[in-house]
C-alpha cells in the first residue's frame, strides 16, 4: 500500500530553506546602512511620530527696551506608518525530493534577496523625492557638483545638518564612472590610488570619500530611457527607515496541492521617509545625471 508524501519527507529540505533565508536577512542593501533606523515598540501604535519645535530668536536689550513681546512656541509633526511587504513561494514535495539540498538552500537565499532588493529600492525612491537636483539629464557628474551639495547640506541656512551625522553619496556605477574619468583625466600619470581601495569597493561598496562624505555604489538605482540615473547626496539625519517589526517567515502545509506542497511566506514591515525641517527638504540633494555605460 502506498502512502502520500508527508512533511517528514521534507524534513531535510524545508529547514534548510528557512534557515538560509533567515541567515542572510541581516545583510541589508546599501540604503538601509545609510539611514537613521527606528523600530516601533510593541503595543505602541502603528505610527512613528516626531515633533519638531521651531527656533526662537534672541535680541539685543537696551535700558529702554521693553521685552513685552514674548515669542510663541510652534511645532510641526511628522508621521510615518510602516507597511507590510511580502514575498510568497510555493514548493512541491516532489520537487524537493528531486533537487539537491544546495539548490533548496539557494531557493531560500533567492527569496530573501528579493525582499532585500525591495527594501533598497524603496530607500532609493526617497532620493528621487529630494527637492533640489543637479546637474540635470544628459549632464556628466563632477566632483565639484558633489562637493557643493555636501556643503549645502552641512551649512544649510534653514537648518544645518546635525553635528556628527555622516553624509553619504549614493550613485549608480555608471555615474561613478564619470567621476573616475574626471579624476584620471585631471591627475594624469601622477594619480595614485588609495591603499586598500579595491578591498573597499568589492567588500563594502565603498569607493572613497568626497568632501568627507562616503561614496557608495548602488546598482539598484534604475537607468531611464534617456540613459540618466538619479542618485543622491544626503545626511543620515534626512533618511528615515521606520521598522514595524523584524523580518519573519511563515510556512503552511498544502497536502491537497500537487501531491503535497509547502507554501513559504517572507514578510517584513517598514516604511521610508525624509526628515524635513518644518516641512522643508534641507538635508538631501538628488543627483540626476548621465548614466551611459562606459565604452
Amino acid at each position: 500500500m502506498s502512502f502520500p508524501t508527508t512533511t517528514q519527507d521534507l524534513a531535510d529540505s524545508l529547514p534548510i530553506m528557512v534557515a538560509a533565508a533567515r541567515s542572510v536577512r541581516e545583510y541589508a542593501g546599501v540604503m538601509p546602512q545609510t539611514a537613521e533606523v527606528h523600530t516601533l515598540d510593541a503595543n505602541s501604535g502603528q505610527d512613528w511620530k516626531e515633533v519638531t519645535l521651531a527656533q526662537l530668536t534672541a535680541q539685543a536689550v537696551q535700558e529702554t527696551t521693553d521685552l513685552n513681546n514674548p515669542q510663541a512656541y510652534s511645532d510641526t509633526n511628522q508621521t510615518i506608518e510602516p507597511t507590510l511587504i511580502g514575498l510568497p513561494t510555493l514548493v512541491s514535495l516532489r520537487a524537493t525530493r528531486k533537487i539537491s539540498q544546495k539548490t533548496v538552500a539557494e531557493m531560500g537565499v533567492l527569496a530573501q534577496n528579493g525582499m532585500t532588493r525591495k527594501n533598497d529600492q524603496d530607500g532609493i525612491a526617497v532620493m528621487d523625492g529630494f527637492s533640489n537636483s543637479a546637474p540635470g539629464a544628459g549632464s556628466a557628474l563632477t566632483t565639484s557638483i558633489l562637493r557643493h551639495m555636501v556643503a549645502n547640506i552641512r551649512g544649510n541656512t534653514t537648518e544645518p545638518s546635525p553635528d556628527g551625522a555622516p553624509v553619504y553619496i549614493v550613485l549608480h556605477t555608471f555615474q561613478i564612472a564619470d567621476l573616475e574619468d574626471e579624476l584620471l583625466t585631471s591627475a594624469g600619470d601622477n594619480y595614485e590610488l588609495t591603499s586598500g581601495l579595491s578591498t573597499q569597493v568589492f567588500q563594502n561598496n565603498v569607493i572613497g570619500r568626497i568632501a568627507n562624505a562616503t561614496v557608495l555604489r548602488d546598482d539598484n538605482i534604475s537607468i531611464d530611457t534617456d540613459v540618466d540615473a538619479k542618485g543622491g547626496v544626503f545626511s543620515r539625519a534626512a533618511m528615515l527607515l521606520i521598522r514595524g517589526t523584524s523580518p519573519y517567515v511563515l510556512t503552511e502545509e498544502r497536502p491537497g496541492l500537487g501531491g503535497g506542497s509547502i507554501a513559504i511566506f517572507h514578510y517584513d514591515e517598514y516604511a521610508w521617509g525624509e526628515r524635513t525641517s518644518q516641512g522643508t527638504s534641507v538635508w538631501g540633494r538628488e543627483v540626476y545625471s548621465d548614466a551611459t555605460a562606459p565604452a
